[in-house]
């Protein structure tokens, strides 16, 4: 999964981005997307998720979407913190 978020965050931006700080944050994200999952499996599962029908499902798909899509703003954001910040600038940039 961490591969998936690594490939995301090397490909996508238009700045160059250094593969260990790819890394970092694809590993980040994939971490903090499995808390996720697993807390939203464990709501979804309760007993008291089912009383509320469909509507329930809709809001589970609503709050995993923006989890989701909030997980992979924090790994980006993250990259970008390690490249400007943390790391130290070469000539070759």
């Amino acid at each position: 999964m961490s591969s998936y978020f690594t490939l995301i965050f090397k490909i996508l931006p238009k700045a160059p981005v250094r593969w260990r700080d790819a890394s970092a944050g694809g590993m980040l994200t994939a971490v903090t997307w499995q808390i996720g999952q697993r807390l939203l499996e464990s709501f979804v599962i309760s007993n008291n998720y089912s009383a509320y029908g469909i509507v329930g499902s809709f809001l589970a798909v609503m709050l995993w979407m923006y989890y989701a899509s909030a997980v992979v703003l924090l790994g980006a954001e993250f990259v970008r913190v390690l490249d400007v910040n943390v790391r130290p600038r070469t000539a070759e940039r």
